[in-house]
Order: structure tokens, then sequence, then C-alpha cells
């Protein structure tokens, strides 16, 4: 019987749906390798027993579908927040991770913190582009990393340990652009090229901010992009004037999201003004009394644009309600959305590395609203975006019991990845409103118009018709917050 070429089977296999890919992987011989590789490219999973299972899979028959994996996201959801996961998961997740050796983006969470040792370098084969890991900064975690060459970006946790840091060795990680973490483990990276640092601030580790911050501008001339978050109100002068003195601030683009002081505010004009680059900005005014409302922050933002001539975007925080303001076409327009908090934004990590020849302030107002509307947990990698294509009901683990998974009988195809529904996507995001465009015109306004009033409902997976039971009201751990109303911001 004449066959059809491999690679027409995997045109046919990408072009149809995740069930229908599971279906081919256990009944055909002939569609198995393609529908197999399609299903295990990227895992996203939201459960310790799926997870475990997941991995099970993916180890079976000499881990033959490892290479298939090049995505590789976990976080145990559940409803009541947990210290630890058991260490036969971990155990199995390390397993999985060894015969991964085409993997490029690992997202990975340790309720603990400690669980380091599954990124033992001995084991290792594969090269990350991007690592976001809800794991402590330690020696083992040091070694894994001086090992991937390609890293471009990085977020840790801070050390559990008391005493110095592990240290990078010297020339490792001259990949890395990008990097979201504590000021302690920001000091050990100062040797790396990067252009977009995130510094999490905490009570603990708030003194130390000024010393690191000065030896950031002192020695990171490349840094386009910056954004801190949590610091003390009392600190955002000194922080302020730090920026406008160090090395990179004729060409800082991004700046956020530090406090935003209600009196004596041109204290802070002074020291913008010696940014002659920034094009974005974010503040905190949570602590204003009272909170600006619309009229007032369209004011704030035409007056830092005053010594600013190059912003066209500001962006004001209150408390989790982030209030955007755009200029373009000499007007300012605004948008909202709530339920969101200034460590889950990604602005800042992708701002500017899209380059085109579209109007860079057209160009801003697509990204803005492409970012508003992509669900983002707070440590979410910097791909996030999920295909429709490759979603599959949870349910197909049902039958399956973690406890009594024999791998040397698992069938092809009987695990696939699980991804996060469309109305967990949804939640806490909100959606832009009142966005002007020059290219709209009435017709435009009109369809907009019409379109918010509509109700929004997310769509649906095939064969769904009831809620997951684990779909509750209550945030997830380490997950998006909850759906918030959005309200529209009068212009």
């Amino acid at each position: 019987m004449a066959t059809l070429p491999q690679e027409l089977y995997g045109q046919i296999v990408q072009w149809t749906q995740t069930n229908t890919q599971l279906a081919l992987a256990q009944t055909s011989k002939a569609f198995q390798r393609c529908a197999e590789s399609q299903l295990y490219q990227a895992l996203f999973l939201r459960d310790a027993n799926v997870a475990y299972k997941a991995c099970v899979a993916v180890t079976t028959r000499d881990g033959e579908r490892g290479p298939y994996v090049r995505k590789f996201w976990f976080y145990h959801r559940t409803n009541n927040r947990v210290d630890s996961l058991p260490e036969r998961l971990w155990l199995r997740i390390k397993a999985a991770l060894d015969v991964a050796v085409n993997l490029e983006i690992l997202l990975m969470y340790d309720p603990a913190l400690t669980n380091t040792w599954v990124l033992s370098a001995t084991d290792i084969k594969f090269q990350l582009q991007e690592a976001n890991l809800g794991l402590q900064w330690d020696k083992t975690l040091v070694e894994f990393l001086e090992t991937q060459e390609g890293l471009t970006y990085l977020h840790v946790e801070d050390s559990l340990e008391d005493g110095p840091l592990a240290a990078i060795s010297p020339g490792k990680l001259q990949s890395l652009k990008a990097f979201q973490g504590p000021p302690l483990v920001v000091a050990e990276l100062l040797t790396c090229p990067l252009t977009h640092l995130q510094v999490e601030v905490e009570n603990e580790t708030a003194a130390i901010v000024p010393t690191v911050m000065l030896d950031v501008g002192r020695i990171m001339k490349n840094l386009r992009s910056l954004h801190i978050v949590y610091l003390p109100e009392q600190m955002a002068l000194e922080l302020f004037q730090l920026i406008s003195s160090s090395a990179y601030a004729p060409t800082l683009q991004f700046l956020g999201a530090l406090p935003y002081p209600m009196q004596n505010r041109y204290e802070v004009h002074r020291c913008l003004m010696k940014l002659y680059s920034l094009e974005l900005i974010e503040l905190d005014v949570t602590a204003w009394a009272p909170q600006p409302y619309d009229c007032y922050q369209r004011m704030l933002a035409a007056e830092l644009r005053t010594f600013c001539p190059k912003i066209a975007y500001v962006g004001l925080w209150i408390g989790n309600l982030h209030c955007v303001w755009i200029y373009q076409d000499e007007e300012w327009t605004s948008t909202r959305a709530s339920g969101r908090l200034p460590q889950q934004e990604t602005l800042w990590r992708n701002w500017p590395w899209i380059s085109t020849n579209a109007p860079r302030l057209r160009l801003l107002l697509r990204r803005v609203l492409s970012l508003f509307l992509l669900p983002v947990p707070p440590w979410a990698p910097a791909e996030h975006a999920i295909d429709a294509s490759t979603r599959l009901e949870p349910d197909s683990f049902d039958a399956l019991d973690a406890t009594s998974v024999d791998c040397s009988a698992a069938q092809p195809g009987a695990f696939a990845l699980v991804v996060p529904d469309d109305d967990d996507c949804d939640k806490g995001h909100g959606a832009l409103r009142n966005v002007k465009t020059a290219e709209g015109g009435q017709r435009g306004e009109a369809l907009l118009r019409s379109k918010q009033r509509q109700p929004v409902s997310p769509p649906q997976s095939p064969g769904r018709t009831t809620r997951r039971p684990d779909e509750d009201d209550e945030s997830p751990l380490m997950m998006t917050p909850r759906k918030r109303k959005v309200k529209n911001a009068s212009s």
C-alpha cells in the first residue's frame, strides 16, 4: 500500500484540532509521530496530577517524545495555597526535562522555592532562550544558568539562604538581555549586557536598592527599559535622581513604576528633563489623596510631556487600577484595566523589541492593545501567547490515576497538553475602551460602540458545555487576578 511523504502528514496534522490530533496519535501509525510532535510541542500544565501524567508520557518508551517538547510551563493551580509539592512529582518533572533536549522556553514554579535540584546541570542537554523560574537563587541554579549560552530572558526568586549569594562566573550569560527579579540578584548580573530590567522590591531589600541602582547606572550603559515595582514612596526622589545621572539616562526609553510625589513634582520634572529618549513612563499615584480623576490624569500626562517631549504613553497606577493615556495626533486618549498589578505588566520587556517601518505612535497603540488583552501570569515568559488550536480538555486525563501509571504500558498520545481555558485567560485583564485612531473615522467608532454594547462571552472549546469544577471565583496559586468590571475612562 502506497504511503504519503512524512512532510505531508505533518502539514495535515498542523491544520487539525487538538482532539483530532489525539485521536490520530492513538489510532493511526502513519499519523502517530506527526500528531504527537504537535501535541507535546507546548505543555501548559496547571495541576500536579496532570503534570505527573504528562511527564510520564514524555519519558515513556525511552523518552521518545522528549525531543518534541519546546515549551514547558508548569504551575500548580489550587484553591488552597500549598507550601510544597510531592517529591515524586519533582522526580518525574526532572526525568521529563532530562529527555526534552530541544526545550527552548521553561516556566516552572515551586511553592517552596527549594527544588532547584531538578535543573542539575550534569543531566541537562537543552539550551533555553527564556527561563521563568519560581526557584530560589542558589549554587545549583547558578551552575545550571552558566550552561545556558543562548538565554535571553530570566526571572528568578531571591535566595532563602543566609550569607553571600552564589556568584555567576565571569563571561557567563552574555546573551542575557532581560531580567526580572530581586535587587540582590541584579547585583550579581551587572556584567550581563542587559537592555531590559525589572527590579522587584520587598521591605527586606528596599534599603539596598539605591546602592544596586547606583552600580547599574555606572555599568549598564545599554539599558533601554527600567521597571522598579513596589518601591517605598520615601525613596522615589532618590531613585529619580540616580536614574537621571546614570550612564543610560540619554537612551532610556521606558521608565516605571516609581511612586510619583503629590507635592514638589518639579523635583521629578528636573530629573526627567535629562531623559532625552524617554517615550513611555508609568507612575504610581496610589498614595495621592484625593486620588486623581480623569481630567486631572490628563493634566498630569500633558505636564509630563512638557518636560519630556517624546513621551507618548503615560501609565498611572491607582492600587490595582491601571489608567493609560496615549498621545496621538495631538490628542490624549485614555484606557483602563482593573485587577492587575505593576509586577504583572510586560510592556517593559517588550518595548522596543519589535522593529517595523510603521509610524512609532501607531505601533505603540497596537502594542498596548495587544498587551492588555493577553493573559499574563506575574511570572509569565516573554512569549506567552497561547494558540487556540492547541487546546485539549483535561477530561482526557480523568481515566488515569497518577498513583498507578505504568510507564511501559502508556499508549501513544494518551497524555496531551493542558492549557488555561478561555475564561481563565479573560480574568482580570479588562479591555481597552475609547481608543481613537486616525483611520477609523465615524464608521469605525460606531462599530466600536456597537461591539462594546454586546455582552462578551469567552469562546467555548469543542464539546464543552459546563464549567470546570476548579474554576471558581478564588484566584489560583500564582495566577492572574480575579475578573473585574472594566470602566471606560472619559477622555
